[in-house]
């Protein structure tokens, strides 16, 4: 009968090991090993209390998978243990699925964890595949050989590009920009706490970096200096020496 998987998040230590997680079976230590393995993060540029416990959680739920779905220990996970994983972790039949960014997350730790267990002798290849790709390099560096894991996914990263509906877009335009009721009606506070807005708002129009429109902006936000100077007869835009 498989144990019960839990997770320590800290432990009986000072400093920065007092924040290192700790897989549990039943209550015991889960493997020895493995715990060497959380000992050493921090040196492998692992400090931050916050990563430490994802790393832990991470790996929990790895261990407990391998534990109720497999049978198996972390150290005799297979290729095929990975593809089960994905499948009840990303799969749309899954009962909680995660983000790609979190299945990611994830990977990461797990392809950390299976590489230094090679380094020790622990597992003799890793449970993940990968391929060689070619990186272009920037600048003064040079291009190099790269092994990226398959079991990546691809994704969404801010720099994407999202479309939406030309409805939506008006939507904002006139509802978020120009202040006006859903049904395209003018708010009645709108109206008395701001100036009319036209068509030609340098929000909403193509114009908005129109010089006109930059000067009819300048004219009415001109300071005292510059109304003295136009009503003695000086160019509004000429230059003044500060005493």
């Amino acid at each position: 009968m498989p144990g019960v998987i839990s997770i320590r998040e800290s432990r009986a230590a000072d400093g920065l090991d007092r924040y290192i997680p700790i897989i549990l079976r039943s209550g015991d230590p889960y493997d020895a090993d493995l715990d060497r393995f959380f000992l050493e993060l921090p040196l492998s540029g692992v400090r931050s209390p916050h990563s430490l416990r994802a790393y832990g959680y991470d790996i929990a739920v790895w261990v407990r998978f391998l534990e109720t779905a497999c049978g198996k220990t972390v150290w005799t996970a297979t290729h095929a243990d990975i593809d089960a994983f994905h499948r009840a972790r990303r799969r749309d039949d899954a009962q909680s699925r995660v983000s790609a960014a979190s299945w990611n997350r994830s990977i990461a730790v797990l392809d950390k964890l299976y590489s230094w267990a090679q380094s020790e002798g622990l597992v003799a290849t890793s449970p993940f595949r990968h391929r060689h790709i070619w990186r272009q390099g920037h600048g003064t560096a040079r291009a190099r050989i790269l092994a990226r894991n398959q079991s990546y996914e691809r994704a969404a990263k801010r720099s994407d590009l999202r479309f939406i509906s030309l409805e939506d877009y008006r939507v904002f335009r006139d509802v978020g920009l120009r202040g006006l009721m859903a049904d395209g009606a003018e708010r009645p506070v709108a109206r008395i706490a701001m100036a009319p807005v036209t068509p030609s708002s340098p929000n909403c129009s193509s114009r908005r970096a129109c010089g006109s429109r930059r000067r009819r902006f300048c004219s009415r936000s001109r300071s005292p200096i510059s109304r003295g100077r136009r009503r003695a007869g000086a160019s509004p835009d000429s230059s003044f020496h500060v005493p």
